[in-house]
């Protein structure tokens, strides 16, 4: 099993998921001997299952009262084929948190430039990885 080292426990923190993500990560990563194998198993599978575009569907109209919110990140991760770097950044984080690797979401402009189509946003998983 895998281990978070000391002071890594705001970087496992996870919302209520929908139980077919972390399936899907433990799948994924099932044959990784170690986090970081983990990782990049993850990072590959988001990158050549799902495409990246700007150009996304509208959002579906809001749940009715009581019922429980929807989940851009799951939605993304077991159902969408295209999605934009905050998907990406976001499922990779949620899986690798499912699978006990501390991970964290950084944002950031490409080249010092600062606009929108520079901003980018990404994963982070904890370092180094052992185990």
């Amino acid at each position: 099993m895998n281990t978070a080292p000391g002071g890594m426990d705001d970087y496992l923190k996870l919302p209520p998921l929908d139980i077919r993500i972390s399936n899907l990560a433990q799948e994924i990563a099932a044959p990784a001997p170690s986090n970081y194998d983990k990782a990049v198993a993850v990072e590959q599978y988001l990158l050549t299952h799902f495409g990246y575009t700007l150009e996304l569907p509208p959002p579906p109209p809001p749940p009715p009262p009581r019922s429980l919110p929807q989940d851009p990140t799951g939605q993304f991760s077991v159902r969408e084929e295209e999605g934009h770097c905050e998907y990406f950044a976001s499922s990779m984080a949620v899986m690798l948190r499912s699978l006990r690797i501390p991970s964290r979401i950084v944002t950031g402009f490409r080249g010092g430039e600062f606009n929108d189509l520079t901003a980018s946003m990404w994963c982070e998983p904890a370092s180094p990885f052992v185990g």
